[in-house]
């Protein structure tokens, strides 16, 4: 039997201050104004980045997309996710990351005439631009894409459609809903007005199914990467945005994909978004992982 070792009660303290010291320190992380330039919108695409103060390796980036009637300052302002996401990282609840959060206006996050390519610019100019300018995990796996209501659509459009470029969709209070019939009454059209001009007004069916997050889970090939899927929403939210969360949910998993789903107590508020975001990156941290290889 061994003999423990005693360490007298005035010692302890020492050790456990070296011990602290020697451990790495979150710094945390600062947020610059920056602008996509050259970008087939014809138009410079605004973003706030959330970067580590000081360098630390190649990082993961998460993309993170704002609602209806907001831009690029909502979540670094009444979102404060500069505090959460240092919350977290110092936490270990998730590892250092970029942070990327565009503005595209009241756009829904898809290619229409009324704000142009929106969703080929997030695709296939944006990522390229930030791993070439970043030290990131250029790959699926150091790829997250999140967003609020409007923005719920947006990253899990972008997730789905792209699944070889994210690795997790987080949809906090998702505009997910219903595929349009298209015979649909005018009656039922006439609901669908916060989508402006993006899908005609009133709304085309075909158009505005070609954007619709249920057909786009049914279109994910098979087979291929697949992206797991994190859904939230407010108990006191709009009940089609609660009731589209929770199907989309039950959809995914009946597709065998990885698909969590927390109801928070809130309605559709910043409260309910910050303690969505803060729940997600819990459940994405053990998924943020190197490119392999």
């Amino acid at each position: 039997m061994r003999t423990p070792i005693v360490v007298p009660s005035r010692v302890l303290p020492l050790l456990l201050a070296g011990v602290l010291l020697a451990a790495p320190a979150w710094a945390g992380g600062r947020i610059t104004a920056e602008t996509l330039g050259n970008s087939r919108l014809g138009r410079a695409l605004p973003y706030q980045l959330y970067a580590p103060e000081a360098g630390t390796g190649r990082l993961p980036v998460l993309y993170l997309y704002h609602g209806l009637r907001g831009d690029e300052t909502d979540w670094p302002g009444p979102g404060r996710v500069a505090e959460v996401l240092d919350s977290a990282i110092a936490g270990g609840v998730i590892p250092p990351l970029f942070a990327v959060m565009p503005g595209v206006g009241n756009s829904w996050y898809v290619d229409s005439e009324a704000f142009g390519p929106v969703a080929t610019t997030l695709s296939d100019d944006l990522i390229p631009a930030i791993d070439a300018k970043l030290p990131t995990h250029a790959c699926r796996t150091g790829r997250a894409v999140a967003g609020l209501s409007m923005g719920g659509l947006g990253a899990v459009l972008q997730g789905l459609r792209h699944p070889d470029r994210y690795g997790t969709i987080i949809s906090l209070s998702g505009s997910l809903f219903d595929p349009v019939p298209p015979n649909a009454d005018p009656s039922v059209l006439a609901r669908f007005r916060m989508f402006g001009a993006v899908f005609g007004q009133p709304i085309e069916p075909a158009r505005y199914n070609a954007a619709n997050p249920f057909l786009a889970l049914a279109a994910l090939p098979a087979p291929g990467p697949r992206p797991d899927l994190w859904f939230a929403a407010g108990d006191d939210d709009y009940p089609s945005i609660l009731v589209g969360s929770a199907k989309l949910h039950i959809e995914v998993q009946r597709l065998g994909l990885a698909s969590e789903f927390r109801v928070i107590d809130g309605g559709h508020s910043w409260g309910t978004w910050r303690q969505g975001l803060a729940d997600a990156l819990a459940w994405l941290g053990p998924r943020l992982k190197a490119c392999a290889g």
